[in-house]
């Protein structure tokens, strides 16, 4: 008898740790409207895109142009301040020969202000919005930021939006810190 129940106490044991298989394993289908991708813009780098939003590092006027032809209707500059000098590349004046809309939001690294992320959030927020491109120095702010959005528009969940945010620049430490303190402070302030 001991022969006969040793293989199917086996073959239980097997079919149990099959379908009791962690949930992180396999994930469920992500609406391809919230899931983050890697996207080409010219010669940007740690280039992205959800939600029609692309988030990158500086583009030069080519860069533009490729945003531009490809719908962007609104570019968002998230650098801490502009660089000026004869060598760096104007991209409000290139915006505005594109007939592009451009916006500067700036975000230090020592400390993004509520006013800054609410104006990105109405931005990115708006229902007549089209493309976007965000852009900084690497690329980590707009990881920051879109991890807010993500979290408090899109209603994806405050981990995943880190985790992605990570994958694709934000820093960890003082910056991710900044960023669950934006997530906490919007959500309270849309409950009730």
């Amino acid at each position: 008898m001991n022969s006969i129940l040793l293989p199917a106490l086996g073959f239980f044991l097997i079919v149990t740790s099959t379908a009791c298989r962690s949930p992180r394993a396999s994930r469920p289908t992500v609406d391809p409207k919230l899931e983050v991708r890697r996207a080409d813009m010219g010669g940007v780098t740690r280039c992205y895109v959800v939600d029609r939003i692309y988030v990158c590092s500086i583009p030069d006027e080519s860069d533009l142009e490729l945003a531009q032809r490809r719908g962007v209707e609104l570019v968002i500059d998230l650098r801490e301040e502009i660089p000026t000098g004869p060598d760096a590349f104007d991209v409000e004046r290139g915006l505005r020969d594109l007939g592009l809309p451009y916006e500067w939001i700036p975000l230090p690294d020592g400390g993004i202000s509520n006013a800054s992320v609410d104006r990105a959030i109405e931005l990115l927020a708006a229902e007549d919005r089209g493309q976007v491109l965000m852009f900084s120095d690497t690329g980590a702010r707009g990881a920051m930021l879109l991890a807010i959005y993500r979290s408090s528009v899109l209603g994806v969940s405050r981990l995943e939006a880190l985790e992605d945010a990570r994958r694709f620049g934000m820093k960890p430490g003082a910056s991710e810190q900044q960023v669950r303190q934006q997530m906490i402070r919007l959500a309270n302030w849309s409950t009730p």
